[in-house]
């Protein structure tokens, strides 16, 4: 059999400068616009640039590269098929491993620590969580899971599994009543049982930085970043929207996507999938040599642990 792999070009050298980036996207994409200010982004697995009309993406690693490989054959099928942008590839690198995509429409919900859509009238805001709600209907209604895993998509990565958050996180949270809240979530999430049916494709990091909207109306302009996306339970694409929005717009995204889909989702198993990355989070932090947010984060768990209205995570309390 022909290994049909695509290799990677060397990464870029480090350390990683503005203009040490620029210069390998001047080489191979010199028609790209540089006269607007760019901007430099640090993520966990590569360097951002960002242009005026494009950004330019470099991997830390060779695993990251390989996984901007397989997010760019998603992206490039899922083009056109969502009424919210998606990127789209301009050009691969050949001599150092990088891409440039088309940069999405809107300003992002978190916005250099800003988060100005909250002061939006309830009427902006509703509209956003809908948009949020239609945008995950058509996102799952692109692709069979056959193709799907065609396109490399595999099993969630996120959140850990029940025996790696328990080995990462007993005894080590802020207080009883949070390490009683874990065995809870972690025996409910031992017994879920998710069935063919619930299967679909999940962009899986659906968080305020990926989500770009138009501040005047408040639609969903763009989705970027589909690094995680996976097969998996239907369900679990919800799980930031509890963060984000609040139950009442949760609420509106959840009727939307019904809506589209005629499908009835569990409110227990979207509650079940945000305590979930909660903690998945704050076991991420405990891991991080920089420990980012981590008391933040440990707050999290205490919040949802003490909230006297937050309904159990069991089937038979309903949906």
């Amino acid at each position: 059999m022909v290994d049909t792999t695509p290799s990677i070009p060397p990464l870029v050298a480090t350390p990683a400068s503005l203009e040490r980036l620029l210069d390998a996207v001047r080489v191979e994409c010199p028609d790209l616009d540089f006269g607007t200010p760019l901007r430099l982004i640090e993520g966990f697995e590569k360097w951002i640039v960002v242009g005026d009309s494009w950004v330019a993406r470099f991997p830390k690693s060779e695993a990251a590269a390989a996984a901007m490989g397989r997010e760019r054959r998603l992206v490039n099928y899922l083009a056109g098929r969502t009424t919210a942008a998606i990127p789209r590839t301009l050009h691969v690198g050949g001599e150092v491993a990088f891409d440039v995509c088309t940069k999405m429409p809107g300003t992002p919900l978190w916005d250099n620590g800003h988060e100005s859509w909250r002061m939006w009238p309830a009427a902006r805001q509703a509209r956003c969580a809908e948009d949020v709600g239609a945008f995950l209907a058509e996102l799952q209604a692109t692709l069979t899971i056959e193709n799907g895993r065609a396109l490399g998509c595999g099993q969630p990565a996120f959140p850990y599994p029940p025996s790696e958050l328990a080995s990462r996180l007993s005894g080590r949270l802020a207080d009883a009543e949070s390490e009683r809240f874990l065995a809870r979530t972690l025996g409910e999430y031992e017994v879920l049982c998710v069935m063919p049916d619930d299967l679909a494709l999940l962009h899986n990091d659906l968080i305020p930085h990926n989500c770009l909207v138009d501040p005047r109306t408040g639609a969903l302009t763009g989705v970027v970043d589909f690094g995680d996306a996976c097969i998996g339970d239907r369900h679990q694409d919800f799980q930031y929207l509890e963060g984000l929005f609040g139950p009442e717009l949760v609420e509106a995204a959840i009727r939307r996507y019904e809506a589209i889909t005629g499908r009835a989702l569990l409110r227990w198993r979207i509650a079940l999938y945000h305590a979930l990355a909660m903690l998945s989070h704050v076991a991420f932090a405990f891991e991080d040599p920089v420990a980012r947010q981590l008391e933040m984060k440990l707050g999290w768990i205490r919040l949802l642990a003490g909230d006297p209205n937050r309904r159990l995570t069991t089937p038979d309390r309903g949906a």
